[in-house]
């Protein structure tokens, strides 16, 4: 599939879009659409539109390359082949100001220090701007080249109205933010806290993993609330500890904690007046946040050591829960959204975790909304993002995906297909 998306990158025209078949429900109320070869990371829907953040897998290299889609109207997929151009790397998406307009963030292998913040529409590339990453002098010598592509993936970006901000982490791991509305910088990027040292740039055993396992420790997440901008990304214990002065804490200082920054929308920033503050969990892994109005949550997963096994957990009203008894075997809440002040979270379930290490097998999609769960899919389903607008709820992700080791004896068995369902909520 990554294949013919390059080919298609080479080839095809840049200044339009390619349309595409897939099977698609004429029932205007609901949608569910099936994309062969075609996994989805992320959906951003205006009414019955939606924007699809796609990727596939390069076997022969063992990395992702993404790609967007466009559904129009429930009726027609469009592939969007003049959003990126050869050498480029689809980090984020965030709706634009304008109907059919959308925000890229992306990585240019051109470009080591900068990336690239651009604004299409469905037809033509409308505005892009370069954001360099902060660094420190004596960072320098410690930056971390060895990255392979996929870690780049730590770019976070939210919009509203005609403003778009953006959080990241530089070349040593330090979170840094801007922000941009009516296409000029209102902040420009600066450091907002200490540098990670829990860097991994090595493999685990498998190129793809159920809760993205390459690439976790490594992301942000950022929301935007009615005067807030809300930024969450893992820090570890020693870096707590070197840095108390940023964090504030109110539990046990324990692995892979969840930080949490609150930043007033007043630019330039006051770096002097943020603090992050962590909530603890054992062997956490941070997967979505969503905010509406004052309402934020944070969902993820954690190892519980008691049930050799992983479960959701919840953060809202800075308060953080587990759900250790509602899913039967292993389970990450892979997405969250909240809707009119109803918390939906979706992510994978029912899948068999070696009990010492990260491997993983078998698992189904699940959604849960209020108290009740459904459960969809088939081995290796997903789901890794939800999305909301005009009176319809909708989420996707990969189905038919492959497990830990498929890669061992035959990479070419890293396959999976994408869905998108669309319901009225």
């Amino acid at each position: 599939m990554l294949i013919l998306i390059f080919v298609c990158i080479v080839a095809c025209p840049q200044n339009h879009s390619q349309s595409e078949t897939a099977q698609i429900n004429p029932d205007k109320n609901h949608l569910d659409i099936r994309l062969s070869g075609t996994p989805v990371v992320k959906v951003l829907s205006e009414a019955n539109n939606h924007w699809l953040m796609t990727e596939t897998i390069v076997t022969n290299r063992e990395e992702f390359e993404r790609s967007l889609r466009y559904v129009r109207a429930h009726e027609k997929i469009l592939v969007v082949d003049h959003a990126l151009k050869i050498g480029e790397y689809l980090a984020d998406i965030a709706l634009g100001p304008q109907p059919e307009q959308l925000w890229l963030a992306i990585i240019s292998q051109s470009e080591t220090q900068n990336f690239i913040l651009r604004l299409i529409d469905s037809k033509e590339v409308i505005w892009e701007t370069r954001i360099t990453r902060p660094i420190n002098e004596k960072d320098q010598s410690n930056s971390l080249n060895s990255f392979f592509r996929h870690l780049e993936d730590v770019i976070r970006i939210v919009s509203e109205d005609n403003a778009v901000y953006i959080a990241a982490r530089n070349k040593v791991g330090r979170p840094f933010f801007a922000a941009i509305k009516d296409r000029k910088i209102i902040q420009d990027p600066v450091i907002i806290g200490p540098a990670s040292k829990g860097f991994f740039v090595g493999r685990i055993s498998g190129v793809y993993s159920v809760m993205d396992q390459l690439t976790v420790p490594f992301k942000m997440f950022i929301a935007s609330c009615n005067t807030k901008i809300v930024l969450s990304w893992l820090a570890y214990p020693w870096e707590v500890n070197d840095n108390l002065s940023f964090y504030s804490r109110t539990e046990e200082v324990v692995e892979h904690q969840v930080a949490v920054l609150e930043i007033d929308k007043v630019f330039p920033i006051n770096l002097s007046s943020t603090k992050a503050q962590v909530y603890g969990a054992k062997s956490s892994l941070l997967q979505s946040m969503s905010c509406e109005a004052d309402h934020l949550v944070i969902s993820g997963s954690a190892r519980i050591k008691e049930q050799r096994a992983s479960a959701p957990f919840l953060i809202q009203n800075k308060k953080i829960s587990f759900f250790r008894t509602e899913f039967e075997k292993s389970a990450s809440a892979q997405a969250i959204q909240i809707v009119n002040g109803t918390v939906i979270m979706g992510g994978s379930t029912q899948w068999n975790q070696n009990p010492s290490g990260l491997s993983i097998d078998g698992g189904l999609g699940f959604i849960k909304i209020d108290d009740k769960i459904e459960i969809f899919g088939e081995a290796r389903t997903e789901l890794r993002s939800i999305s909301y607008s005009a009176g319809q709820l909708c989420y996707a992700g990969i189905i038919a995906g492959p497990t830990t080791h498929s890669h061992d004896h035959d990479p070419n068995s890293i396959t999976g297909d994408g869905f998108l369902k669309c319901r009225l909520f």
